[in-house]
């Protein structure tokens, strides 16, 4: 049997996407690429997660994770948004969303959502919360994992 190597198209990638992901491979951090998705403005509850904007996520960030925001930073790279994702507890109702103005844009940001939360379920282990950077051009790159 052939071991299988998963290849990204890097030219789907955004060239930020590409500077984060040679970052973490330099260092020896497990960067990753989850996917293409709007950045959300405001905490979103979908498919089992809860996606914050860092800035009003109120958990501790590890040290570890702090660093590596620091070596992005230091690189001179500035990504759009950071998301927190935390696994959402399945014993508590979701939360009462503001309905967006336009169905069609609901649709396609839970859409591309739900794809990024696919990829997250497909690739390792899920340890909560997940530090996630977005570039302009709406890649999310998994930058820390860590247990809370």
């Amino acid at each position: 049997m052939r071991n299988q190597i998963q290849v990204i198209d890097q030219r789907a990638l955004s060239t930020m996407a590409i500077q984060l992901l040679a970052i973490g491979k330099t260092n020896g951090w497990n960067f990753q690429n989850l996917g293409k998705a709007p950045t959300p403005v405001e905490p979103v509850h979908l498919e089992g997660w809860f996606l914050i904007p860092a800035e009003q996520d109120t958990h501790p960030i590890p040290d570890r994770t702090q660093h590596r925001i620091k070596t992005v930073f230091a690189s001179g790279i500035r990504p759009e948004a950071w998301v927190v994702i935390h696994e959402a507890p399945p014993l508590l109702p979701a939360p009462q969303q503001p309905k967006p103005s336009g169905i069609f844009m609901q649709l396609f940001a839970l859409g591309a959502l739900g794809s990024v939360l696919g990829m997250l379920v497909s690739t390792v282990a899920v340890v909560d919360p997940i530090l996630v950077a977005v570039t302009p051009e709406g890649d999310w790159i998994e930058i820390d994992r860590w247990i809370s």
